[in-house]
C-alpha cells in the first residue's frame, strides 16, 4: 500500500536471542522478586550462582541480567545468552539455603551518576566530524551522556567502535566525571 512505512532492522542479524526457558526464568524471577539458580558459561568457565535478579539491559547488543550474585557476593551483569539454564528458587529453598533476594537499593554503580564526555574524533576528515556533529546533540562541541557507573562502559562500547572507512573510532572520551547529585 501507498501509505506503508517500510522499515527494516538490520541490527536483528547480529542480536544474540537467549533460549525461551532462560528468558521465561528469569522474567519470573524478576517478576516475583525471587531468586534464580543459573549454570553461566562464561568466557573461561562455566559455573552454577545464586542472584537475586534486579533488572534487564540491552546493552553491546545483548541482553544482561543486573543481579545481586550470592555466590560472588556482588552486583554484576550476566549475558541471557551464557545462561547454560536458569530455574527460580522457590521461598522454602531459599529458606533452607539461608538465602533472601537482595534488592538493588546497595548497588552502589547502579546509582552513581557518570557523564561520558565525547567529541568527534579529530582524526576523522572534518565533514565526516561534522556529519557526526549534526547527527548527535552535542554541547559546545561536545556529545554529554549521562549514565550510571554500571552501564558506562556500554556507553562507551557503543561511541567507541571504529568508523567502518577510516578504521578508527568515531569518537574520543574528552574527560570522564562523576555527575553533580
Amino acid at each position: 500500500p501507498d501509505n506503508e512505512l517500510l522499515f527494516e532492522d538490520v541490527e536483528r542479524y547480529g542480536r544474540m536471542q537467549p533460549t525461551t526457558k532462560v528468558t521465561a526464568a528469569v522474567s519470573m524471577a524478576l517478576r516475583r522478586q525471587q531468586l534464580l539458580k543459573i549454570r553461566y558459561r562464561s568466557r573461561s568457565k562455566e559455573e552454577r550462582r545464586t542472584l537475586s535478579p534486579n533488572r534487564l539491559i540491552y546493552a553491546a547488543n545483548r541482553f544482561h541480567l543486573r543481579a545481586y550474585c550470592h555466590s560472588r557476593d556482588g552486583y554484576r551483569d550476566f549475558v541471557l545468552t551464557r545462561m547454560v539454564s536458569a530455574e527460580p528458587v522457590s521461598k522454602m529453598i531459599a529458606d533452607e539455603l539461608g538465602l533472601q533476594w537482595k534488592s538493588e537499593d546497595g548497588d552502589t554503580a547502579w546509582f552513581e551518576q557518570r557523564v561520558v564526555r565525547l567529541k568527534p574524533n579529530p582524526e576523522l576528515p572534518e565533514e565526516i566530524q561534522e556529519v557526526l556533529a549534526r547527527d548527535f546533540p552535542m554541547e559546545e562541541g561536545e556529545l554529554r551522556i549521562t549514565c550510571n557507573a554500571a552501564t558506562e562502559l556500554y556507553v562507551k562500547m557503543q561511541f567507541l567502535r571504529l568508523d567502518m572507512v577510516y578504521l578508527i573510532p568515531q569518537w574520543f572520551i574528552v574527560v570522564e566525571e562523576v555527575a553533580e547529585k
